[in-house]
């Protein structure tokens, strides 16, 4: 059964080749959803190579929709790992740390390019507990990413993204050029996050 989110649906599958559990993304392509960048985010992902960052598995398109196949996380959410409870501060300093340290990753050039997510919140990073009780974390909700080309004068229309964690001056934006500035607004989204933990 398909579950809505704005104007994407989502449903839960089974990845024939591998058995892994999935979900599965319809939308339509505009702007930063267009098939080629979507197609540079998914090689940008893998380039990493790291299993922090959930994979799009598989990318088409058909009957007017693009439909992603999306690696589905392994723990629960920030929000669900929290409980509505304030985070005692020796929990939350190594979630905001490797929160940082990962997002140094993402923003790091690969190939002349780098992601910004643009969409983290406390409903996109997931945690998984460890064998010794640390918490490991997980990115998903790659909806809002951009693949970010230092000095491009490219400028794409975006998806509105979440105005809880997103910078003041990005509210009502229907455009933004790609530029190092962009990396600015995954910080900012790590401090909201960390305020309301």
């Amino acid at each position: 059964e398909a579950t809505a989110l704005g104007a994407d649906a989502y449903y839960p599958g089974t990845h024939r080749l591998s058995g892994e559990r999935v979900r599965i993304r319809r939308y339509r392509a505009i702007g930063t959803q267009h098939p080629g960048i979507r197609a540079d985010l998914r090689k940008l992902i893998e380039a990493h190579g790291n299993p922090a960052f959930l994979r799009l598995l598989h990318l088409e398109q058909a009957g007017g929709f693009s439909f992603e196949v999306l690696e589905r996380q392994h723990g629960e959410s920030l929000r669900e790992h929290a409980a509505g409870q304030p985070m005692p501060p020796d929990e939350l300093r190594p979630i905001i740390s490797q929160l940082a340290h990962l997002l140094g990753q993402l923003h790091a050039p690969k190939f002349g390019r780098s992601i910004v997510h643009r969409g983290l919140s406390l409903d996109t990073v997931f945690v998984r507990p460890h064998d010794d009780g640390t918490a490991v974390l997980e990115f998903g909700g790659w909806e809002s990413a951009m693949v970010v080309t230092a000095n491009s004068e490219v400028t794409y229309s975006i998806p509105l993204p979440d105005l809880r964690t997103c910078p003041p001056e990005a509210a009502g934006k229907t455009t933004f050029s790609f530029d190092d500035h962009a990396r600015a607004w995954d910080w900012w989204s790590l401090g909201r996050i960390a305020q309301e933990l």
